[in-house]
């Protein structure tokens, strides 16, 4: 069996697949046909939230969606009581203060270029 002369990176449709370049001698015919990708991983990437003074109840199992033209950030509030968040946005206006009520939780969705910046307690 011949070694692997390179390795291909494909990407297409958000999924990257790693696999190798075999020879393409005639003697090799077998081992091209069942010549398979060797790593598929989809390219979602989570992003990172930076919060500033929010109490870690209410960041719990926050979710940021950064994928595609419209993001999204969806919050719950874990607490026993009520807290006031504010969505602050790079290159956009910034969203007011929202109170999660106990149990609450809210959806905020802003258009590409703007970008998530932090969540401040107000």
């Amino acid at each position: 069996m011949a070694q692997p002369r390179a390795i291909v990176l494909t990407m297409a449709a958000g999924t990257l697949a790693l696999g190798t370049a075999l020879p393409a001698d005639a003697s090799d015919r077998d081992t091209q046909a069942t010549t398979q990708p060797v790593v598929s991983r989809q390219a979602h990437v989570k992003s990172r939230i930076d919060f500033v003074r929010v109490p870690k109840c209410a960041k719990k199992g926050a979710k940021l969606k950064t994928s595609g033209y419209t993001d999204h950030l969806w919050m719950k509030n874990h607490c026993g009581h009520s807290v006031k968040v504010k969505v602050i946005l790079h290159s956009h206006r910034d969203f007011g203060c929202k109170k999660l009520p106990k149990g609450g939780s809210h959806w905020w969705s802003w258009s590409w270029p703007a970008k998530l910046d932090k969540v401040v307690k107000c």
